[in-house]
């Protein structure tokens, strides 16, 4: 997938879809970081364990668990079609 295919996907909210093109959506839309794109990705979407992606990150579980509360409460918003804040 090119970047343009991606922006056009950034551009509207999905209804729904494939979750990596969803979260792709959302970070190109400055809904969630790329780091909170990584760790939704890495932890929710392919169940990989919070230690281990804590330290691939240089990061504390306690870290992950923030970054990806926070995550989850914007896309839930991006996905609900709620205010759009800019990821911090």
């Amino acid at each position: 997938m090119t970047r343009s295919e991606l922006t056009d996907v950034a551009d509207r909210r999905p209804a729904g879809g494939h979750p990596d093109l969803v979260l792709a959506g959302a970070m190109l839309s400055g809904v969630v970081t790329p780091q909170q794109a990584d760790l939704v990705s890495e932890v929710l979407l392919d169940h990989d364990n919070r230690t281990t992606a804590a330290k691939r990150h240089g990061m504390s579980r306690y870290q992950v668990a923030s970054e990806l509360t926070t995550a989850s409460r914007r896309l839930t918003d991006y996905l609900l079609g709620g205010p759009l804040r800019p990821a911090a």
